[in-house]
């Protein structure tokens, strides 16, 4: 039979197995070159055409035939040395470099999570037989690990923009949720839609704090440094001369007259 798939690529051969919706396809007695067998998901395949079946003695003849060119190949290639080192060594690919936080950002805009994009997306992916994945794939696939880090980098973004709108010196707090709380349940006074939001967050609002409050100390600490004086010359040094001085010191003038 030949399987078309949805990539519009064909393959032709014997019906091995069909577990779930796997199928797997026999393939050494259609291609002159190829032995062994596809396994295709039912989500991946556009048509199925059934053609005339081989019997024994027809397998046995290709089978034959496969293996008599396969040895007539083996004949024709160049001895070659192999290098111990080479053997025993495996060749280590390039590490893949992290990523900075624009470049976080920029990955996420380029597989924005959501339906098309997600947990499950990668394992679909990892699950399909590599000839069936296309670039776009895998160069999510490559850098799934990375789009997760984007992902907590993102929330953590939105979580510090959101307690920036509800700081504590603005009266926001604990206090604050136990005001709103009591007033909305006892008094049965609604609240305002920066109030709802700032109760429904308020778990988020207190996990985001010490984080904020970090941030913020950072940011002092260099703005700090930057605003240090430079340090007083010590005394019996010598020094240095400005490179371009706008001015030169001129002679002192001789009084008139004399």
């Amino acid at each position: 039979m030949t399987v078309t798939l949805k990539n519009n690529l064909s393959y032709t051969g014997i019906i091995k197995s069909i577990i779930d919706d796997k199928i797997e396809l026999d393939i050494s007695y259609d291609d002159a070159v190829l032995k062994g067998s596809f396994s295709f998901h039912s989500r991946d395949i556009k048509s199925i055409l059934a053609r005339s079946t081989f019997s024994q003695m027809e397998r046995d003849k290709i089978e034959a035939e496969k293996e008599k060119k396969e040895f007539e190949r083996s004949r024709e290639l160049p001895l070659k040395t192999i290098d111990n080192k080479e053997t025993t060594e495996p060749v280590n690919p390039a590490e893949k470099k992290d990523l900075n936080d624009k470049e976080l950002l920029d990955l996420l805009n380029k597989f924005p999570q959501g339906e098309k994009w997600n947990a499950k997306t990668y394992e679909t992916i990892k699950d399909r037989n590599a000839f069936l994945r296309t670039p776009e794939e895998i160069d999510f696939m490559e850098n799934y690990q990375q789009w997760l880090k984007a992902i907590e980098l993102n929330e953590k973004n939105n979580d510090l923009e959101f307690f920036g709108r509800y700081l504590p010196e603005k009266g926001w707090g604990e206090e604050k949720y136990s005001e709103l709380i009591t007033r909305y349940i006892r008094l049965k006074v609604g609240l305002t839609t920066e109030e709802q939001e700032f109760v429904d967050k308020y778990e988020i609002w207190k996990k985001t704090r010490p984080i904020y409050e970090e941030e913020q100390k950072k940011i002092q600490e260099e703005e700090n440094k930057e605003s240090e004086p430079a340090p007083a010359p010590v005394p019996g040094e010598e020094q240095p001369v400005p490179e371009n001085p706008q001015e030169k010191q001129q002679p002192p003038k001789l009084p008139s007259g004399e």
